[in-house]
C-alpha cells in the first residue's frame, strides 16, 4: 500500500508551506517551473514535489541568487 500524498490547496496553504504571501506563490506559479498546478481556478501542489524542487541549487537563495525562491 502507497502512502497518501500530501496535496495542498490553495495558495494560502503553499504560501505557508514556503514562507510566501500569495502573491509570491502566484509569481512562483506563473513565472517559474515550479511544480503548482491550477485546476477549475485552484492551486494546488504536492508537498514532495515543492521540496524536492526546492533543493535544487538554482532554485535556492543565495548572495549571487537573490531572487531563487
Amino acid at each position: 500500500m502507497t502512502a497518501p500524498l500530501d496535496i495542498l490547496w490553495t495558495a494560502g496553504t503553499i504560501g505557508r508551506f514556503l514562507r510566501l504571501g500569495n502573491d509570491g506563490v502566484y509569481a512562483l506559479a506563473r513565472e517559474t517551473d515550479a511544480p503548482i498546478y491550477k485546476s477549475g481556478g485552484r492551486l494546488y501542489a504536492f508537498e514532495g514535489e515543492l521540496t524536492a524542487w526546492m533543493q535544487r541549487p538554482e532554485n535556492r537563495r543565495s548572495p549571487t541568487n537573490p531572487k531563487a525562491a
